[in-house]
């Protein structure tokens, strides 16, 4: 098997695919806010993220079948992160790869800046794919949370 991996840029076509993995019970689980999102609700985000300069998501595909997302939100010299991989590609190490490959294209964008990643302690499946990403652990900053930053080099 063929096992091409690549990111796109999300597009308004990814809405309800979007959701659905939002809305996944063990994403909305390990997530800092837990309730179901509804369609009202995304629709409004989604439009709002697309357009947003302080905004970068892609999908990554795995053999041309979408497998998971990342989100970079921009907030003066830091850039939190969102990521997460459809329920069907876990257990696959996709999750350091999507890091890693998401790492590059905002370096490209924001270079010299801080990423953060906010981890629930008990995440250890994002834990292991954050650190393995290169992420280092920072103070966390509440509890039952973990902190890890990661320092773009301008090139």
């Amino acid at each position: 098997m063929n096992n091409d991996l690549k990111l796109r840029q999300v597009t308004p076509e990814d809405k309800e695919m979007l959701l659905a993995w939002a809305n996944d019970p063990v994403v909305r689980h390990q997530a800092i806010n837990q309730h179901e999102i509804t369609i009202d609700e995304h629709s409004k985000w989604i439009y709002q993220h697309l357009n947003d300069p302080n905004t970068r998501m892609w999908i990554l595909e795995y053999n041309g079948i979408p497998a998971g997302q990342i989100r970079w939100d921009l907030n003066g010299k830091e850039a939190i992160l969102d990521y997460s991989i459809s329920d069907s590609f876990r257990g696959r190490g996709l999750g350091k790869v999507i890091l890693k490959r998401g790492i590059d294209e905002v370096r490209k964008i924001w270079a010299g800046i801080s990423l953060i990643a906010e981890v629930k302690e008990k995440n250890i499946a994002s834990i292991k794919a954050i650190t393995a990403a290169g992420f280092k652990q920072s103070n966390s900053i509440k509890s039952g949370y973990l902190l890890f930053k990661f320092k773009l080099k301008k090139t």
